[in-house]
């Protein structure tokens, strides 16, 4: 059949109703594919969302990870400066003593010529001096 029998059978009243037909047929294929492709970015959209979301507990997470690491760090930062402070003083403590020690040790070697001159067993003190003198 071509248009011309089409148009003959159907008439005027036909061939309009077959325009619209065809036509609103055309429009309700563009709808389906607005309507899918409306869908499509809605689908899309919300899993971009759920995925922000995730994303941005998976970064608060993180935030309080480090937050937490360096809060424990300060804390060490504090307990190392404490133990700095000790150790200083503990130097100064060690230096101190072999000051005494060089002192004892001069004293010692004037002392035990005179006591053993005099009599006094001065065995102990150069054991002693011995010892001094290997620290």
């Amino acid at each position: 059949m071509n248009f011309s029998q089409i148009a003959v059978q159907l008439g005027v009243p036909g061939i309009i109703l077959a325009l619209i037909a065809a036509v609103s047929v055309r429009r309700l294929n563009q709808a389906n594919y607005a309507k899918v492709i409306n869908e499509i970015s809605v689908g899309i959209a919300t899993d971009l969302r759920k995925e922000a979301k995730e994303l941005r507990e998976e970064n608060r997470k993180l935030d309080e990870k480090v937050d937490e690491v360096s809060a424990q760090l300060g804390r060490q930062a504090q307990q190392l400066e404490g133990q700095r402070e000790q150790l200083d003083g503990q130097r100064e403590q060690i230096s101190a003593l072999d000051g005494h020690v060089v002192e004892l040790s001069t004293q010692l070697r004037i002392a035990i010529p005179l006591l053993e001159e005099r009599g006094h067993d001065v065995d102990q003190m150069r054991a002693a001096l011995r010892h001094a003198r290997e620290l």
